[in-house]
C-alpha cells in the first residue's frame, strides 16, 4: 500500500467515523492541555502513539502453501493505523455504541456454564470499571454464522443501530466451504468491511481461534481463512484482535487447545471467553491487571 493510499483511507476513515457525527467542542476531550482539541487531532495522536509502540514489530505468520509467511513492520504499521480512532473514542466524553457481530465467538450462549462471555465482560470493563455508563454494548452474534449471512442481515444486525465501533468475528464457519470457498470469503469480507466504514463506524476484527481438527475434519481450512483475514485487514488498515496468534503462542499442542473449548470441537468456554475479553482490553489499551473484569484474562 503506498502512502498516498495510506492517507486517503485515512481520511475517509476520519470522516466517516468522528467529522462525520458532528460531536460538539463541549464534548471533545482535553488531552495534555486545557484547550479543547479537534477530533482530527484526536485520531491522529491516538494513531501515532499506537505507530510507536509498533515501529520495530514484525508479526511472524505460520508460513502458508503460496502465501507470505511474515507481515511487514509497513503493513503492521498500516494495519494498526485504523486503531488510532477507536482509542479517539475512548478519550470523549460523549457516550459510545459498540457492536458486536459475527458467529459463535462473540454470542457465546451456551457454552460458559452460566459465566460471562467476552462481550458482557467488555460491557463490565467498559460500562461499569472505565465509568463510560452513556456507552452502550450490543451483541448479535449468532452460532454458526458465516460472511454470506452477515452480509445479508448486516442492516439488520448492525448497521440500524447506527454503531461507532463494530467488532466482527468471521472464518470459523466459513472455512468449511474449503479452497472454493477462499477468493468468495475474501470477498465478501471487503464488502462487509466497505459498508461498515460506508456507515460511519470503525470495524475491528477479531481473528478466529485454532479448533480441535481431529474432532472437526470439515475445518481444516480455517488456517487459509485466517491468512485472507490478515490480508484484508491489512489492505484496508483495520485493527483486529489476533486471537489465533495468542492461541499458538499459550496452547500450540492441540490437546491444550482442545480444552479451552465447551465442546471440545469449536466452541469457546468460560475461561477462554475471560481470555479473548483480555485480549481486546490489551487491543483497546484498557487493560489492567487490577481490574475485576481483567482477572485472570491474560493466560501465564
Amino acid at each position: 500500500m503506498n502512502s498516498r493510499d495510506s492517507q486517503s483511507r485515512r481520511r475517509r476513515l476520519i470522516h466517516h467515523n468522528l467529522l462525520g457525527k458532528e460531536a460538539s467542542r463541549a464534548e471533545r476531550v482535553e488531552q495534555h492541555s486545557p484547550a479543547a482539541i479537534s477530533d482530527e487531532d484526536a485520531v491522529e495522536q491516538a494513531t501515532q502513539a499506537v505507530l510507536a509502540t509498533v515501529s520495530t514489530r514484525v508479526e511472524k505468520v505460520k508460513p502458508l502453501t503460496g502465501a507470505s509467511s511474515t507481515i511487514s513492520t509497513a503493513e503492521e504499521s498500516h494495519r494498526l493505523a485504523g486503531l488510532g480512532a477507536i482509542l479517539a473514542l475512548l478519550r470523549r466524553k460523549s457516550s459510545v455504541t459498540w457492536l458486536f457481530t459475527g458467529d459463535n465467538i462473540v454470542q457465546g450462549a451456551g457454552c460458559t456454564d452460566g459465566r460471562r462471555s467476552c462481550v458482557e465482560l467488555f460491557a463490565e470493563r467498559i460500562r461499569g470499571e472505565l465509568r463510560r455508563a452513556g456507552d452502550v454494548v450490543i451483541n448479535t452474534g449468532v452460532s454458526g454464522d458465516s460472511a454470506p449471512q452477515l452480509l445479508a442481515t448486516l442492516k439488520r444486525r448492525a448497521l440500524r443501530y447506527r454503531p461507532d465501533v463494530v467488532v466482527i468475528s468471521l472464518g470459523i464457519n466459513d472455512c468449511k466451504a474449503g479452497t472454493d470457498g477462499r477468493e468468495p470469503f475474501r470477498l465478501i469480507m471487503r464488502d462487509i468491511l466497505d459498508r461498515v466504514r460506508t456507515a460511519g463506524a470503525i470495524p475491528l476484527v477479531i481473528l478466529p481461534h485454532p479448533v480441535y481438527v481431529p474432532a472437526t475434519r470439515n475445518r481444516s481450512d480455517l488456517r487459509q481463512y485466517v491468512e485472507i483475514l490478515r490480508q484484508e485487514i491489512v489492505r484496508d488498515e483495520v485493527p483486529c484482535v489476533d486471537q489465533w496468534t495468542d492461541w499458538l503462542q499459550h496452547w500450540p499442542d492441540p490437546t491444550a487447545t482442545r480444552g479451552r473449548l465447551a465442546d471440545g470441537r469449536i466452541q469457546l468456554n468460560a475461561a477462554a471467553h475471560q481470555h479473548l475479553a483480555g485480549l481486546i482490553f490489551q487491543t483497546l489499551q484498557i487493560f489492567d491487571s487490577q481490574s475485576a473484569a481483567c482477572f485472570g484474562s491474560i493466560a501465564k
